[in-house]
């Protein structure tokens, strides 16, 4: 270092004033330990090859102090801004190695002071703000840029989605698929003479299952579950009004086969297809937004009376005897049998009597048997 300072005072008393007349004293003793020098003739700074890149650096950070427009911190000097990294505690690059509070005693006074981190941290905190609210700003006009380019795209090539003409089946009836109510597809006729403002994706007030439909032929065919979400007059779809006649809907799943199918109005990066649109927003035309039928069981009318039937003959059968009673007391008679699913009820035409056979004496019992072999026996 001696020799440095003999160097340059040597070129000041020769009436000289050296290239690094306004360079720190840790950047132009670095540059001389690393070969390079000062023209005695022009006054010059003269360096090699393996320095010039990191010395022209050096330059620049020097005069963009001069003029104010660079502050030294330091160990966050010029040397540190033109070398690229960061300065190492154990040592002070141009003052040898000796720690910073011996290589950098004009800035003692900084030590143990928590002043320089908070304001490194609140530096840094800003100049992430910055970053994140140019970055998405960049990034909404980007957006906003590439859905007016397809929605002026889709404008050109066709305005309004095609919806096939009506094709009305010869027959009234409904058809056995048909008859059971399922929703997976939907009969056209209904569909496309539906006025948009009474769809009844105008009448929801919160988020509730629906179906999205497409037109084929002269069905609505269901390509995907979704939640409905209610219409907002003044709501907008990435920063565009919401189109008439368009609502907005969350998709779940797509079914396989439509996948391939192309949105009218694609989202806001680019997304085209249903493929894309699992569980995403997107624009759904309303008469093609089938939410779902709420019905209360009813209750099931009762069971028409069946009409009587004609009485089968039934054989002739033994009659239980019964001993006689003598007075009014009935003996326990074990119940009789249960009769099975193919037995009919016989009227008994022969007898008024609606006393039952078990309360019947025996006289009675042999009157009543005499008179049922009569009545299936004659001619």
């Amino acid at each position: 270092m001696p020799k440095w300072e003999e160097m340059e005072a040597s070129l000041i008393e020769r009436g000289i004033e050296p290239a690094t007349t306004k360079w720190s004293d840790r950047s132009k003793f670095w540059c001389y330990a690393h070969g390079g020098t000062l023209n005695p003739v022009d006054r010059s700074l003269v360096f090699g090859y393996q320095i010039r890149e990191a010395t022209s650096r050096l330059t620049d950070v020097v005069e963009a102090s001069s003029q104010g427009k660079f502050r030294p911190d330091r160990e966050k000097d010029e040397l540190s801004l033109a070398l690229q990294t960061p300065e190492h505690p154990g040592r002070t690059r141009g003052k040898g190695v000796v720690p910073w509070r011996i290589g950098l005693k004009e800035d003692i006074h900084t030590y143990r002071s928590r002043m320089r981190s908070k304001r490194d941290t609140e530096a840094k905190i800003s100049d992430l703000e910055y970053r994140v609210s140019s970055y998405e700003l960049s990034m909404q006009e980007e957006v906003a840029r590439k859905v007016d380019e397809r929605m002026a795209a889709h404008r050109c090539q066709d305005p309004q989605p095609y919806i096939p003409p009506i094709m009305v089946s010869p027959s009234s009836n409904r058809s056995s698929y048909a008859s059971t109510g399922q929703v997976e597809s939907q009969s056209m006729d209904a569909m496309q003479t539906q006025d948009e403002t009474t769809c009844p994706a105008n009448e929801i007030t919160q988020r509730i299952p629906c179906e999205l439909h497409i037109p084929y032929k002269n069905l609505s065919i269901k390509v995907a579950p979704g939640m409905a979400i209610p219409t907002d007059p003044s709501g907008t779809y990435h920063c565009r009004p919401i189109p008439a006649g368009y609502s907005r809907i969350e998709v779940e799943l797509v079914e396989a086969a439509y996948k391939d199918h192309e949105l009218d109005y694609p989202r806001g990066d680019g997304e085209a297809h249903l493929r894309d649109t699992s569980h995403a927003i997107i624009l759904w035309r309303k008469r093609y937004i089938i939410l779902p039928r709420r019905q209360t069981p009813a209750a099931s009318p009762p069971a028409p009376p069946s009409p009587p039937q004609a009485a089968a003959p039934t054989p002739p059968q033994a009659p239980a005897l019964c001993p006689p009673a003598s007075s009014k007391s009935r003996y326990h008679q074990a119940p009789p049998p249960t009769r099975t699913r193919a037995t009919k009820k016989v009227k008994v035409e022969a007898t008024e009597s609606k006393e039952l056979l078990y309360d019947c004496t025996q006289e009675e019992l042999n009157a009543y048997v005499a008179a049922e072999v009569k009545r299936q026996l004659k001619p």
